[in-house]
């Protein structure tokens, strides 16, 4: 990507990201449309999602994150949130913690914060 900084190429990776997906969805569409095969498209549909995500973490942790030697307090971590997040869970390679609820503590947190 192009730039000095993680800022500076954030237009170009998330364009990029954006391709990713929709080609993902494309492929997954026209392999549908050609057997039908309802399994199969999930399925690669979902392993397509955890290497997305192991794209976009493995990206954060060494130009975003970046920390040399992290303790365990450190590692960061993949949470699903909401009300389809047991469902994908179990399915899913690189998500390691569900929190139903985190999205609405952080919005409450936003909500709180600008309300002072």
């Amino acid at each position: 990507a192009s730039g000095d900084s993680a800022e500076d190429a954030r237009p170009e990776i998330v364009d990029r990201l954006k391709r990713l997906i929709r080609d993902a969805r494309a492929a997954a569409q026209a392999g549908l449309t050609a057997d039908g095969n309802g399994r199969r498209c999930a399925e690669g549909l979902s392993h397509f999602e955890d290497e997305l995500i192991r794209l976009i973490y493995d990206y954060v942790t060494i130009h975003i994150y970046r920390t040399d030697n992290p303790d365990d307090a450190e590692h960061m971590a993949v949470i699903a949130t909401g009300g389809l997040a047991p469902i994908v869970v179990p399915e899913s390679e690189t998500i390691t913690h569900h929190d139903p609820d985190l999205t609405l503590v952080g919005l409450r947190l936003v909500f709180d914060k600008n309300a002072d």
